[in-house]
């Protein structure tokens, strides 16, 4: 098996969140990284066998010569695996083991960061059916932050969109006066242009998730009420909006108010940034507002991006620490597609 194998099993461990426990699994990946910084043994090929649960690996150095006796050894591990064993193991071709280092830099530099950054999502939490009378309701918890997120189903479209051929989905979001250290007023006569462009982001978002020709002749509506502010609430409001689309979307269905299944792409979304020249993910209040520079970012669970926002506000980002940031964030949002999916397949 060629040294790339080993990267491209690497990344099958991201891309597979649903079914693995993604921060041990990179966290065990980072002991190989330990242990292939640390090998200095001269060889053609290396036996690498990881324990993703005791977080142990061992390395077998075998010459050229050898390579009859390395493929053996490989078969034989594989049979472990075949008995239930919970290992992985590959066989490199790397000559000196450094080598991997030096084909993978950003990999050895990156491996821990993608740990911690997991640890700095802060915890989310779901509480369904939040208000009796909503078609669907649920209160998003990230951190200290609470959105309040309702769906209402209506049976006419805007004038813009021919019912014939069509529905819609649109968001209004609003941030409570008590939401914050500092009464923010209700925006009764003078339109708050903040809340605007987010609830045309969170509207943007989630179309992306839906067929609109599926859902002919209703408009869906998603309420975005922040009960409390702590950072990210634009980006919580549309993770918690999903959930809440999803939802309205499956009553429907038992209603017979639509006949086929609308949704294309779950969506989740994520905030990270610059602060003192470190990269921090999920950004609360105060971190926020000391940023050099700050992303939101939603993506689906292709992992195709369908918005970016950033902004230099007290500096400027590196091509290199943007990629960096777009990866940290792409990790944060497959957790966050783990907790959707963990709240709509619970009961009630």
């Amino acid at each position: 098996m060629l040294h790339r194998d080993l990267f491209h099993q690497i990344q099958k461990v991201i891309n597979d969140v649903h079914t693995l426990d993604v921060k041990n699994r990179l966290a065990a990946f980072a002991v190989v990284v330990d242990a292939i910084t640390q090998d200095k043994r001269r060889g053609s090929y290396h036996l690498i066998v990881l324990n993703p649960e005791q977080k142990t690996v061992t390395i077998r150095t075998y010459s050229l010569q050898r390579l009859e006796q390395a493929n053996q050894d490989y078969t034989q591990e594989e049979l472990h695996i075949s008995e239930g064993e919970p290992i992985q193991v590959v066989l490199v071709a790397a000559g000196p083991i450094e080598n991997l280092q030096r084909a993978y830099p950003n990999y050895f530099l990156d491996t821990r960061d993608f740990v911690a950054k997991l640890d700095e999502i802060r915890e989310v939490k779901f509480t369904k059916n939040i208000m009796e009378n909503a078609y669907a309701s649920i209160l998003i918890q990230s951190g200290k932050t609470k959105i309040l997120c309702t769906a209402s189903v209506d049976a006419k479209t805007p004038v813009f969109i021919d019912e014939n051929k069509m529905g819609w989905v649109t968001a209004e979001y609003n941030m409570l006066p008590g939401a914050t250290l500092n009464r923010k007023s209700r925006s009764t006569y003078k339109p708050d242009s903040r809340s605007i462009e987010i609830q045309r982001i969170i509207g943007r978002a989630l179309r992306a998730a839906i067929d609109l020709k599926k859902i002919k002749g209703f408009s869906i509506i998603i309420d975005c009420d922040v009960i409390q502010a702590d950072g990210g609430t634009r980006t919580s409001a549309i993770t918690g909006g999903y959930v809440v689309l999803e939802m309205a979307i499956k009553k429907m269905m038992c209603e017979h108010l639509i006949d086929k299944y609308p949704l294309i792409n779950k969506i989740a979304s994520i905030s990270a940034g610059m602060v003192g020249k470190k990269i921090l993910l999920d950004l609360n209040y105060n971190e926020d507002s000391n940023a050099e520079v700050d992303f939101n970012v939603v993506m689906n669970e292709k992992g195709n991006f369908i918005e970016v926002q950033g902004t230099g506000e007290k500096g400027d980002i590196s091509k290199e620490n943007l990629l960096k940031i777009l990866e940290y964030c792409e990790i944060g949002i497959k957790c966050l597609f783990k907790k959707q999916d963990e709240i709509l397949k619970s009961a009630g």
